[in-house]
This record gives C-alpha cells, structure tokens and sequence, in this order.
C-alpha cells in the first residue's frame, strides 16, 4: 500500500514575508535528521513547494537519500504575503483559530481557507496524477494547508492538528484513500 507523506518544512529564520523565509541553522540541523526517517519508504522524487524554506528542507532530505526535488506550482502556503503582520504567539493562535473556523471569511491574507485547500487539494492530486501507483509520494509543504488537506478527507480537528504539527514533521496518509496513518515530529 503506497503512502503520501506531506511533510511541513524545517524551522526558518522569521522576517516580515513569510513566503520568501530561508532555513534557520536549527532548520538545516532538522532537516538533515529527517532524512533516515524516509528511509524506509519507496520514492525517487521530493516535490517541494516553490518557497524557500519547503525547498531547502526539500533539497536537504533529497542530498541525505540521494533523490531528486522537482519544485510544484500551487503547493505554497495559504496565501499571507499581502498587509503581512508578525503576531504575538497567542494573537496568531487566535487568528489562525478564526481562519479554520470561518473558512469561506477572508480573515488574512489574500485567501480563505477555502481557497487554499482547493488549490493545494488539486496541486496535490496533479503531483500525484502520472506517478506509479505503488510508488510513495513525498511533498514538502507548509503546516495551514497540510492541515486543512488532512481534516477534508479524515475526522480531525484541523486547528489541533495544525498545533501539532511541529518544524519539521510530516503526516503519512495513505495515497489511495488519503486516510491519516501517522503523525510524526522529528523534535
């Protein structure tokens, strides 16, 4: 049975534009353990999200297993680039809390949660589209929109599972059914 792992990126440095932030030294230190634990899976492509921070950590893992990373159009992270505010944690908890909640309402940003997992959903879907069947599908994304795909095809709390996701970590689901095997956090 082949597995989608959707795998949120290693830890950035944070500037004012998320869509442009690079690897901190921890996020390289991070990446590189995340490597042996994709081991055992059957892959020869990483597909990466066209930001920075998803194609290095992407690349990182690729050096590590000796894989290519081919880079996806439309597997970025909800779309917060325009009117960027850096929030205090708790605030951006909050707000984060408002977007899953009310995901037709433009909360931030220039997308609804709506919007984002109809684009990563059909990102996702064409990654998968062409490839073996019983090959493993590695993506390397971003926390908001791995959640909002996970909770549209299992029953889960799409805000407690964006808590859980930790930099990096992944969700191994299963590729036919998308149905959510594991859960995985490397610190």
């Amino acid at each position: 049975m082949a597995q989608l792992l959707l795998i949120k990126h290693a830890k950035p440095v944070i500037s004012t534009s998320s869509s442009r932030w690079e690897l901190s030294e921890d996020g390289i230190e991070q990446a590189a353990k995340l490597a042996p634990l994709l081991n055992r899976y059957d892959f020869d492509t990483i597909f990466s999200s066209e930001e920075p921070k998803a194609i290095h950590t992407a690349r990182m893992i690729a050096d590590e297993l000796n894989r290519q990373v081919e880079i996806k159009k439309d597997l970025h992270e909800h779309d917060r680039h325009k009117n960027r505010k850096l929030y205090p944690e708790k605030e951006w908890k909050s707000v984060i809390q408002t977007f899953f909640d009310c995901p037709n309402d433009l909360v931030f940003g220039a997308e609804t949660a709506t919007d984002a997992l109809e684009r990563f959903d059909a990102a996702v879907k064409s990654v998968i589209d062409g490839r073996p069947k019983h090959q493993d599908m590695i993506i390397v994304a971003h926390g908001t929109v791995i959640s909002l795909f996970v909770e549209k095809y299992n029953s889960v709390n799409v805000f407690e599972l964006w808590q859980k996701l930790g930099m990096p970590s992944y969700v191994e689901l299963d590729l036919a059914t998308f149905q959510l095997q594991e859960i995985i956090n490397v610190d």
